[in-house]
């Protein structure tokens, strides 16, 4: 437990010490150029719809495509969080860590300061080169057109809303829904057996 929830607070922190240095280097006020300040109500609806459509839709689409990779020889990885979660304290814990900070932080990182750095860039190449460092960071091959079309869209939505709020909400969401579900799987397992 304690080996993984230290690996992912490291890359979070990498994350985030960019992603402020960035910003005191280039002297942006970080509430201007994140958006925080100029949300507008909708955006956070249509957050939680794309988190939805995401995770049911595409998530099908993750498991055929590991399903492909197991099928040519591939190997899966195994554990994860699904391993270290098995109380109801590091379900809390990793809903923190695995849930609400990466929200924060990867939307910091990748919808704030990568996507500011590539503002003369065009709407395309942003997107495309945004979603692209988005799913190789997260660096699973049998997640990899998951996060890239997750990553994608977060960009989009970044765009249009002008503000990072909306890709915190669903990617939470998004985060928040896995947990919940491993947490619920391993307990039922464990009533089972």
């Amino acid at each position: 437990v304690a080996y993984y929830a230290v690996s992912v607070l490291f890359s979070l922190l990498a994350l985030l010490l960019s992603y402020l240095f960035y910003f005191k280097k280039y002297g942006e006020d970080l509430l201007k150029v994140s958006g925080i300040n100029r949300l507008s109500p909708i955006y956070i609806v249509v957050a939680v719809v794309v988190s939805a459509g995401m995770f049911l839709g595409f998530g099908v689409l993750n498991e055929k495509f590991a399903g492909f990779i197991a099928s040519i020889g591939g190997v899966l990885p195994t554990g994860g969080v699904s391993d270290v979660i098995n109380s109801t304290g590091t379900f809390i814990l990793f809903s923190i860590i695995i849930g609400i900070l990466p929200a924060i932080v990867e939307e910091l990182f990748f919808r704030g300061m990568l996507l500011h750095g590539l503002r003369n860039a065009g709407r395309v190449v942003s997107v495309i080169f945004v979603a692209v460092c988005f799913a190789l960071y997260h660096a699973s091959v049998v997640q990899f057109i998951y996060q890239l079309i997750y990553g994608g869209v977060l960009t989009l939505l970044t765009i249009k809303s002008k503000s990072i709020v909306p890709s915190i909400i669903a990617h939470f969401l998004n985060n928040f829904l896995v947990l919940v579900l491993s947490y619920f799987f391993k307990m039922q397992s464990a009533v089972s057996n």
